[in-house]
C-alpha cells in the first residue's frame, strides 16, 4: 500500500487520522479496524450494537492485554496517510 506508512511506534504514536487495525478471533470475526480520532480513542462499527454496526468511540486498540486480546495496544497496527 504505497501512501499508507507502518507506525513502528504502534498506538503510543498514533495520531487523529490513522487506522488502527488488529486480527482478532472473536466470534464471527476475524478483522477489525478503526480510524484514531483522539488520544488513546478510536471510532469503529461495533458488533457488539443493536443493530450492530453502530460506531462507536472508544478505546478500542489501546488497552491492556496480550496479543490475542481484543482491543489490546499489543496486539494493534498502525498505519498513516502520507499522499497528500
Amino acid at each position: 500500500m504505497k501512501c499508507w506508512d507502518y507506525l513502528a511506534t504502534g498506538p503510543d504514536g498514533s495520531d487523529s487520522g490513522d487506522v488502527i487495525a488488529q486480527c482478532h478471533a472473536a466470534e464471527g470475526a476475524t478483522r477489525h479496524v478503526g480510524i484514531v480520532v483522539a488520544q488513546s480513542q478510536s471510532a469503529s462499527a461495533s458488533a457488539l450494537t443493536n443493530p450492530k454496526g453502530i460506531i462507536v468511540q472508544n478505546d478500542w486498540g489501546f488497552q491492556a492485554g496480550g496479543p490475542m486480546d481484543d482491543g489490546a495496544k499489543s496486539a494493534s497496527v498502525v498505519k498513516r496517510f502520507v499522499c497528500y
